[in-house]
């Protein structure tokens, strides 16, 4: 037995995961006495979650002006844009070891609280707020310090929020 022979059986297309029916032997069917008798496949559901490769492959942030939040991301962690479609601005190319960075364009500005955010890790936090600062974004006045190091909490030229990091 390999490895793959302990993994479930699963069938996927067009991106949807089927549901795997499993052999689990032959049952008589009909009956003997009345000329019937049959053997059939049985078949069952099999209840095992079907596996499927993930890879984390990239952040998409809405934006008004993709362009200008883009150069603003560009710069602070110096990744090239790649190919992209027209309008959006993807900042590093699909077999890159780091997730591309993919700014979308969206006609609604940013309103209230975004639940998920970036955290970059930096050296100096006092440099990196100085370089946030001078590319467009702000300081949002929130800092906290913890025994393993310091977060501040910055925004990007279209106010998207995101923490600069420094470990002790």
């Amino acid at each position: 037995m390999t490895p793959a022979d302990l993994l479930p059986k699963a069938s996927i297309s067009n991106h949807r995961v089927r549901p795997v029916y499993v052999d689990i032997g032959l049952s008589a069917v009909g009956d003997p006495l009345a000329g019937g008798a049959g053997l059939v496949s049985r078949r069952a559901f099999s209840h095992r979650m079907a596996t499927v490769v993930n890879v984390w492959s990239g952040v998409t942030i809405d934006c008004l002006d993709p362009q200008r939040v883009a150069r603003f991301w560009s710069a602070l962690l110096g990744r090239e844009p790649g190919p992209s479609q027209a309008g959006w601005v993807y900042l590093g190319k699909r077999e890159d070891p780091q997730p591309r960075l993919i700014f979308q364009p969206v006609t609604q500005p940013k309103t209230g609280k975004v639940r998920i955010h970036l955290d970059v890790t930096v050296d100096d936090i006092s440099e990196a707020i100085n370089v946030v600062t001078s590319l467009g974004g702000r300081f949002t006045g929130e800092r906290h310090e913890y025994d393993e190091g310091v977060v501040v909490v910055m925004a990007d030229p279209e106010n998207h929020e995101f923490c600069l990091v420094q470990y002790y």
